[in-house]
């Protein structure tokens, strides 16, 4: 599984900006379950299963949303 926080911070990555998340006023709570994403559902209801890494995958989609952001603005 996969936290919300870890996804943000690939995006970020990925993307090459200089962002600073901003995760909401509340700190980090350590004694409580984070909130994570789960294609178990997903794959129970629709029988969807991921065909590639989740990394690869963002990494492939920023990159095709830059390419075509880039373009629209020039």
């Amino acid at each position: 599984l996969t936290t919300i926080r870890a996804l943000v911070e690939l995006l970020v990555e990925y993307s090459g900006r200089a962002v600073e998340p901003a995760f909401g006023a509340r700190p980090d709570r350590e004694d409580r379950h984070p909130r994570v994403a789960d294609v178990g559902t997903t794959t129970e209801v629709l029988g969807w299963k991921p065909t590639i890494e989740l990394e690869l995958g963002l990494q492939r989609t920023v990159e095709w949303y830059m390419t075509r952001w880039s373009s629209e603005i020039h």
